[in-house]
């Protein structure tokens, strides 16, 4: 089951608080993996045009060398689901892609969330780390 824990920016009402703690309580019983999910929370009126957004959520990412992406995906893959996309990968270090009907090849590097990285056991994401923001 998946722990989610909060750091609170002083400007967060405690009634925004509560919301997200609740949130947090009924997600956690839906995520099935066991990972330990690390937000950092603030309220803002800038979201948006004329800060008409309600709310906004940002990832952060973390860059990992496709032959490592591959061998992490291996390590946690437990489902048929999961051995297929393993098989569709392209074998090697490197991935090529089409962007426009035009090759782009060698790539070297994956963006993944932090989250990602850490549901695949990413030794390199501490798990003291902020996995995004939400405000």
């Amino acid at each position: 089951m998946a722990q989610i824990n909060f750091t609170y920016d002083p400007n967060v009402s405690l009634d925004q608080c509560i919301a997200f703690e609740m949130a947090a309580a009924i997600w956690g019983r839906f995520l099935r993996d066991d990972v330990i999910v690390n937000l950092r929370i603030g309220a803002t009126d800038q979201l948006g045009e004329n800060g008409q957004a309600v709310g906004g959520a940002i990832p952060i990412f973390h860059e990992i060398h496709y032959g490592v992406y591959q061998e992490y995906l291996a390590q946690d893959a437990t489902t048929a689901e999961d051995q297929e996309v393993i098989a569709a990968l392209q074998q090697g270090n490197t991935a090529d892609v089409n962007v426009d009907g035009e090759l782009v090849d060698v790539n070297t590097e994956l963006m993944l969330t932090r989250a990602q990285a850490k549901a695949l056991g990413d030794a390199l994401t501490e798990e003291k780390k902020f996995s995004g923001r939400a405000s």
